[in-house]
């Protein structure tokens, strides 16, 4: 047979933004998971199920927003940012009814000559399962992913500096996603 619906299409959406916030600080605030449900638009439910390891963590996940609603499971790799160098967060859906892939990805760079600030690359890339919800979901998932992305800075200045200066782009922007 053959199908009137559109073959699901691959997303991506990626943000660079420097804070004033080292890399160890804002990787500890992505790494809490327990806690976004405190802070982050859309999430209903967030907590760890188990920890495999010091690099590796599977959580459950829950979204919802008006009528929709969802929960998954992630599996959660880390590398904890060292003196001088960057870290790593990898987010990867496994088991979300709505989206075939979900993936995101989190880099946090030390800033050259800021000791306290680093730069924080944020990069979501999914495929929505059912085509009849994929015009929908592309087009607010752009501006979930921003909301996320201030709503992490925000948790940060919350947490490590009541009159911390607010984060801002970094010099080179980041190329726009296909």
């Amino acid at each position: 047979f053959f199908s009137l619906a559109p073959a699901p299409t691959a997303k991506s959406f990626t943000e660079r933004r420097v804070v004033p916030f080292t890399a160890k600080q804002v990787f500890d605030i992505v790494t809490d998971v327990d806690r976004y449900v405190e802070f982050l638009p859309f999430c209903v439910e967030s907590r760890v199920t188990r920890r495999a390891s010091d690099d590796l963590m599977y959580a459950v996940m829950g979204v919802g927003f008006k009528v929709f609603t969802e929960s998954y499971t992630s599996e959660i790799r880390m590398r904890t940012p060292r003196e001088g160098a960057g870290g790593r967060v990898d987010i990867k859906a496994l088991d979300s009814p709505t989206f075939s892939t979900l993936i995101s990805s989190w880099r946090f760079q030390p800033c050259a000559g800021e000791p306290d600030a680093c730069e924080i690359t944020f990069k979501v890339d999914f495929t929505v399962a059912n085509p009849l919800a994929a015009a929908a979901v592309s087009n607010f998932f752009g501006t979930i992913a921003e909301q996320q992305m201030r709503a992490f800075a925000k948790r940060c200045e919350r947490v490590y500096a009541a009159g911390a200066p607010k984060a801002r782009a970094p010099a080179t922007p980041a190329a726009p996603a296909p």
